[in-house]
Formats: structure tokens, sequence, C-alpha cells
């Protein structure tokens, strides 16, 4: 499902996209068929600090959206955008499932690849996770895939750990990666 634009200057789904996913989800049950659907921002924030930092990063009205998709039947929901691993779920007002599962990148730590199995004989679903621990053509500085992008993952975090205290300009950089712009970044820390 196309959620990069919804024509009001952010992410979601346009009026006339809905109505084609309703359009859809309706005749899926029509004629007794599953749906999964797939998106690009996520629907459920895959932390509760991310919904406060990633608010913008969310589907666009994603708290509408989502109940709304459940209530058509759609039960399972593939996003990503976030590059964190996560699955979790909603249940509308109306009693109807939604699950969020997100499935971080691969170039990031830990390099997880999701694997879903969706059995429609008995009804059930399951995920696995595998890592990425394959030799790749990268100068990885002596050390594992694994432990080099932990190494990398946790440089980052001691180099922003460092720029709170000693450089905002530098922080402010590296919180556009958050998703905060570097100029309410610098607006708030009063520079």
């Amino acid at each position: 499902l196309n959620d990069d634009r919804n024509l009001s200057g952010k992410s979601g789904f346009s009026d006339e996209c809905f109505e084609w996913i309703k359009a859809q989800a309706e005749d899926a049950r029509k004629n007794d068929q599953f749906i999964l659907a797939m998106t690009h921002h996520p629907l459920i924030a895959p932390s509760p600090i991310y919904e406060l930092i990633g608010k913008n990063d969310m589907l666009g009205d994603y708290e509408t959206r989502r109940n709304e998709l459940a209530d058509l039947g759609i039960q399972f929901i593939l996003t990503g955008h976030t590059h964190v691993h996560d699955i979790d779920m909603i249940t509308s007002d109306r009693g109807n499932t939604l699950y969020d599962i997100a499935t971080a990148a691969t170039v990031g730590y830990p390099a997880p690849i999701r694997t879903i199995v969706f059995d429609p004989d008995v009804k059930m679903v399951s995920t696995t996770t595998d890592l990425i621990t394959e030799t790749v053509d990268f100068d990885l500085e002596g050390k594992t895939l694994q432990e080099y992008l932990k190494y990398q993952l946790i440089g980052m975090v001691k180099d922003m750990i460092k720029a709170a205290g000693t450089d905002i300009p530098t922080l402010a950089d590296m919180a556009t990666a958050m998703s905060i712009k570097k100029n309410s970044f610098i607006k708030s820390a009063g520079l």
C-alpha cells in the first residue's frame, strides 16, 4: 500500500487510495480470501519512545487508519521505515485485531531477516528471525559481521551522548537520523 504521500504533505493514504483499500478488503471478504498488507511507515510505534520522538515518521493518521484497517478485516500489515524489529498489535473499538510486523534493516545491528509462515488450514501465523552471519565483501576490521554492526551501533550511541554534553550542533545533525528536525532541535536547545 503506497503511503509515502497522502497529498496533504505527509505520509499516509490519500482518500482515493483508501477507497481502493476498502474495495480490495470487501472483495477479499466476499471471496473468502486472506489479506496480507504491506506499507512503508508503521501504524504502531515499535517502542514507547518512538511515538514521542518519531511521531512524524509514523503513517499519517495512523491512530485512525490502523483501526479502520482492522475493521476491514486486515489482520496483518508488514511495515518498515523504523529499522526496529518489532511485532505489536492493536484491537479496534469494534474488537478487531491488527498486527504490525516491522522488520529491521539488514544493514544495521543485528541484521535480522524475518520469515513469516501463514498456515490457513490451522489458522496459524508464525514468525522466525535469523541474523545475517555470512562473510561479506567489506572491511570489518577483523570482526565478524555481527561484532562489527554492534560496534558501529554502540559507537554511534557513544558519539551522541558525547555530543549531548559537548557539541549541540553536532548532536542536532545526528538527531536528524531520528526524524528530529535540526532547526527544531537547535531552537529547543536555546541556540
